[in-house]
């Protein structure tokens, strides 16, 4: 096509959506009302302000309120986990980190059993260790751990000869939040 018929093509195809759009615009434009209209909506809202005036006080505008949704909350979990000796299971985190760390129940059983823990690596290379008969435990929220690893322990543990692995069970509930990034 000649470039001196791009251009007219191109002029009409312009005009045409010019036009369009004023018609549209036209098409949806308030409309007045009427005098006769005007008085009776008056007439109509006198009537009612009486009763309906506590009634507004009482309403909120719309835009206050505004409803954020909650991050879908993921559960680590065991019930009764046995292991013999020492363990560590390392817990599969959805997402990159985890963030709003819960311990809701941590519990082991076994022979020095206190030894056992949740590890917890956060992002900037930090570790912490929560001990066994933790409940009900909350991280700060803007912590983002890497990793959550629960390790078992139950050892017969001897002062010269080497330590024997006793039979233990771990129980376990974790919430948390992931996050991609």
């Amino acid at each position: 096509m000649p470039a001196s018929k791009k251009v007219i093509v191109i002029g009409i195809v312009v005009v045409i959506a010019i036009l369009g759009i004023g018609l549209y615009a036209w098409l949806e434009r308030p409309t007045k009302p009427t005098a006769q209209g005007v008085d009776a909506a008056n007439t109509a809202a006198n009537a009612n302000a009486a009763t309906v005036g506590d009634a507004a006080a009482l309403q909120v505008p719309p835009g206050t309120v505004k409803i954020n949704a909650l991050l879908p909350l993921r559960n680590l979990s065991g019930t009764d986990v046995a292991f013999t000796g020492k363990v560590e299971l390392p817990q599969k985190i959805v997402g990159q980190y985890a963030e709003e760390i819960e311990i809701v129940n941590f519990q082991a059983k076994g022979e020095n059993a206190k030894k056992s823990a949740i590890k917890i690596v956060w992002d900037d290379g930090e570790i912490d260790m929560v001990p066994p008969g933790t409940a009900s435990y909350r991280f700060l929220p803007q912590r983002r751990a890497k990793q959550i690893i629960l390790i078992g322990y139950s050892m017969h543990e001897r002062q010269i000869f080497r330590d024997s692995s006793r039979p233990g069970t771990l129980t376990w509930e974790i919430r948390y939040a992931s996050k991609d990034n």
